[in-house]
C-alpha cells in the first residue's frame, strides 16, 4: 500500500481502473481487473489487511471491507425454514444443486434493511475462506443471534467448514445479467 500512496501514477490508477471498468465490454477483463483492484486495497488471499479503514483512510470510500466468520448451510428444514428451497428475497433454486449458485446469508447487521451495507442481490468477494474464497450473491438472512457471519448455501451432504477473520467486499459487476433463478 506505501508503493501505491507514494508514487503518483499508480494512486492515479488505483482511482481511474472503477472508471475504466465501466468503459469496457469484456466481462472477463473487467470481472479481472476489478478483482485485482480488489486485492490491490485489502491485500492478498490472507494479507495482513484486516479492514480497509485501518489500510488508509482514502480508500475507506472506494471499498468498504468488513471482517467476518465464513460458515455454511444446507438447504434443510432443521437449518432453515419450512421452505428451505426460497431464499429470504424470494429466490426459488433447485436443493440437489444449491451449492452451484453460489448464493450468501449474511447477518443482519450486515443487510441495509437493519443498517448494515449490503442488500439482497448484491455481489460480495470474499478473501481468506480457502477453497471458498470467491463471488457471491447476497439473497439470504441469517439468524438474528449471528453478527459479522456469512452462511455460504451449500448442496445437501456438503461437509460443515469455519473461517474466521474473512474478509468480505462489495463487488459490482458490469454486466446486468443476473444468476438464473428457478420458478
Amino acid at each position: 500500500m506505501k508503493r501505491i500512496l507514494s508514487n503518483p501514477y499508480l494512486l492515479a490508477f488505483v482511482l481511474l481502473v472503477p472508471a475504466l471498468l465501466s468503459f469496457t465490454n469484456d466481462e472477463t477483463t473487467s470481472e479481472n481487473l476489478s478483482e485485482d483492484l480488489t486485492e490491490a486495497l485489502i491485500g492478498p488471499e490472507r494479507g495482513e489487511l484486516t479492514n480497509v479503514n485501518n489500510r488508509a483512510g482514502l480508500f475507506a470510500d472506494l471499498v468498504p471491507s468488513f471482517n467476518v466468520t465464513i460458515t455454511m448451510y444446507e438447504p434443510v428444514a432443521s437449518q432453515t425454514d419450512d421452505t428451505p428451497n426460497i431464499t429470504a428475497d424470494g429466490t426459488r433454486f433447485e436443493i440437489p444443486v444449491a451449492g452451484d449458485y453460489k448464493y450468501v446469508a449474511l447477518s443482519r447487521n450486515l443487510l441495509k434493511r437493519w443498517g448494515g451495507n449490503f442488500d439482497y442481490g448484491d455481489f460480495i468477494i470474499i478473501r481468506g475462506a480457502g477453497g471458498k474464497s470467491g463471488k457471491y450473491q447476497v439473497r439470504d438472512t441469517m439468524n438474528p443471534r449471528f453478527v459479522n457471519y456469512v452462511d455460504i448455501l451449500e448442496s445437501p451432504g456438503t461437509g460443515p467448514y469455519k473461517y474466521e477473520n474473512a474478509i468480505i467486499v462489495k463487488h459490482k459487476p458490469n454486466n446486468t445479467q443476473q444468476p438464473k433463478d428457478v420458478n
